[in-house]
């Protein structure tokens, strides 16, 4: 059966509200960031004057024996119209324990997820400033707690705080026995661990780590254009994220920050990740719910 022949993946309407693409940008419960309505990207003219970090990300500096860095705290709820659902979904799948989830065809490689507390398990997005022997600048991670998602962004700064920001990671990570990452074996993780030797920062994670992009390429493959995280988003979360920062654009707009302290980009940049850390959970749940044959 081809993609064009599955009525389950029907063409995805505009805007990131799930299902709710006419709710007005400026309204509370579809604000994320500076304002915007999610996915909505409304300020790609620059501001007459420099903007401040806390303007656009309030935050706090929080100082290690490593030195400075900054930490964003958002929720689920606070981010999403649609929190609501995704958290009873949430919910239902890792506190209900229902049979007809566990026998879904979800792969053998990630159904030991649906064995561990969903507040042991901690999903991960890193920016960069390149592919490769390049600064890591900001890390994005997510867990579940108190009936809500948690984001928790880290960020550098400036160059000199990327060794905090690794850090910070490393004890982050101890208290949790699962990652979750799209692409994370094959990026995310290899890189934290290469800056962290270059940083002098030791960075051990001995718990399970479950790739979603390894799933999707199962499910997905021949039947999606690709199976990049926006494309998924696209065609399975049904949604687009209009005027969403384009990753290449990412390492040269984080520079400019550092370079002139105008965080006006920034905005876009920590968007652009938590977006990513939510739809991550979003796609968890689909994978969980769906069979391949709906």
């Amino acid at each position: 059966m081809t993609f064009r022949e599955k009525a389950s993946l029907p063409a995805p309407p505009q805007g990131w509200g799930g299902g709710q693409e006419d709710a007005s940008p400026s309204s509370p419960s579809t604000s994320l960031g500076r304002g915007r309505g999610v996915g909505d990207r409304d300020g790609d003219v620059a501001p007459a004057g420099p903007v401040a970090l806390d303007e656009v990300a309030p935050g706090e500096v929080v100082a290690s024996p490593f030195g400075n860095l900054y930490l964003i705290r958002k929720t689920a709820t606070a981010m999403l119209p649609h929190a609501g659902k995704l958290l009873d979904d949430y919910d239902r799948i890792f506190r209900g324990g229902s049979m007809a989830w566990r026998e879904s065809s979800l792969h053998r490689e990630l159904r030991p997820l649906l064995e561990i507390d969903p507040e042991r398990m901690l999903f991960l997005d890193i920016e960069t400033t390149g592919l490769t022997a390049q600064p890591l600048f900001l890390i994005g991670v997510m867990h579940y707690g108190d009936g809500d998602l948690h984001v928790q962004q880290i960020l550098a700064r400036d160059y000199s705080e990327e060794r905090a920001t690794l850090a910070k990671l490393a004890e982050m990570v101890s208290h949790f026995d699962a990652l979750v990452t799209f692409n994370g074996k094959s990026f995310d993780v290899p890189f934290i661990r290469e800056r962290g030797v270059a940083n002098g920062v030791v960075l051990e994670f001995n718990g399970a780590h479950f790739d979603l992009l390894h799933e999707a390429r199962r499910r997905w493959r021949g039947r999606l254009p690709d199976c990049r995280l926006q494309t998924l988003e696209r065609y399975l979360l049904k949604r687009v994220r209009s005027g969403d920062i384009p990753g290449e654009l990412i390492p040269q707009a984080y520079h400019n920050f550092v370079l002139t302290g105008n965080a006006f980009q920034m905005a876009d940049i920590l968007h652009h990740n938590a977006l990513d850390l939510i739809a991550m959970s979003e796609l968890l749940v689909i994978m969980i719910k769906r069979n391949d044959e709906e």
